[in-house]
């Protein structure tokens, strides 16, 4: 019957077909073209956030010099000590403070956690770091460095309330949004609103296929 109909219109048989087969291939390239081409982001810290190090390293003058052993004699002018250029580095910042009192206050962050992209399988491959800071806003930072994953269509970050060292669970998850590039350096801030589990990984999700890409065990 229906080769009855095509021998009988053929030209609107051509049409039915074209008007078919359009959005049967916008989607197939949709769900396809990301395994050809890669979305390379690379974003610095936001704006208005300090990466801050550990203080019981920067308050003490020993802890430094043991830490960072080549500092003691870096960048100090000759004919001064350490001491005098740390005397000196003292009164500027004092002076700086009366400066910086008008100025909005940047927002300080601290590593907590970090863990390396993995492998899912032999074909949806990821590799580099995730870093979450905790923010002096009680914000949260998940900051991917290094960053590469297979691409895919429709990629999302999670956040996992376990850490999936070997099977991979997403019950409970908070989905962070679209993972903005599957190479490179990117940031997602983490409201204060959404609690930090004591047990985290974070999860690359294809959302179309349900598909595992990559996991990152956060310690």
């Amino acid at each position: 019957m229906i080769m009855n109909f095509i021998r009988r219109n053929p030209a609107l048989a051509l049409f039915a077909g074209i008007v078919i087969a359009i959005p049967v291939l916008a989607v197939g390239w949709w769900l396809a073209s990301p395994l050809f081409q890669d979305d390379v982001v690379d974003e610095d810290i936001p704006e208005g956030i300090v990466i801050i190090t550990p203080t019981d390293i920067l308050d003490s003058p020993e802890a430094m010099a043991e830490a960072f052993p080549m500092s003691q004699n870096a960048l100090i002018p000759e004919g001064q000590t350490f001491a005098n250029a740390e005397a000196t580095m003292a009164s500027a910042a004092a002076q700086t403070t009366e400066m910086s009192e008008d100025m909005p206050d940047d927002v300080t962050a601290v590593e907590v956690r970090r863990g390396m992209f993995r492998d899912a399988d032999s074909f949806h491959q990821g590799s580099g770091d995730a870093i979450l800071f905790e923010l002096s806003n009680g914000e949260h930072l998940l900051r991917f460095e290094d960053f590469r994953v297979t691409n895919g269509p429709d990629l999302h970050v999670y956040l996992v309330p376990r850490l999936n060292e070997d099977n991979v669970d997403i019950g409970g998850y908070v989905d962070l949004g679209q993972l903005s590039g599957n190479v490179g350096n990117q940031n997602y801030t983490i409201g204060d609103d959404i609690d930090i589990p004591e047990e985290a990984s974070v999860v690359i999700w294809c959302e179309p296929f349900s598909v595992l890409f990559s996991v990152a065990t956060l310690r």
